[in-house]
């Protein structure tokens, strides 16, 4: 829906939040990041062409603790990090090596070599 909604209109996919609601402390799925979100967008061609989603920071009170991101160990954890691994995915973490020269673009688990030293979309 995002996906066809922004090509529409010329846009950039974009998914600017994410995540479990109320936090993923709620959830009795230990395989939300990837069950629900990871592998309903690599196995859609038309999903996979989301070029970016952020997930809910993580936030709350001393009272009432929020967390939209899973700390080590917690329920969730594993699952994200299967996310974070993915071949599908692209961290801001890692960012600084899309800036590099010769950079190899990941997307929709392929790689294609950038020409030039420059980052270039390939057919996401």
């Amino acid at each position: 829906m995002v996906v066809r909604f922004a090509e529409a209109r010329g846009k950039v996919p974009a998914i600017a939040e994410f995540g479990v609601k109320q936090g993923v402390k709620d959830t009795l799925d230990a395989d939300w990041w990837t069950r629900c979100f990871l592998e309903p967008l690599a196995s859609s061609p038309t999903a996979a062409k989301l070029a970016y989603a952020m997930t809910w920071c993580n936030g709350g009170t001393t009272e009432q603790p929020g967390g939209f991101v899973p700390m080590a160990g917690g329920f969730t954890y594993d699952s994200f990090m299967a996310l974070y691994k993915s071949n599908h995915t692209l961290f801001r973490r890692e960012w600084n090596r899309a800036l590099e020269k010769p950079f190899i673009a990941r997307f929709n688990g392929t790689t294609q070599p950038a020409e030039n030293g420059a980052v270039r979309a390939v057919n996401y």
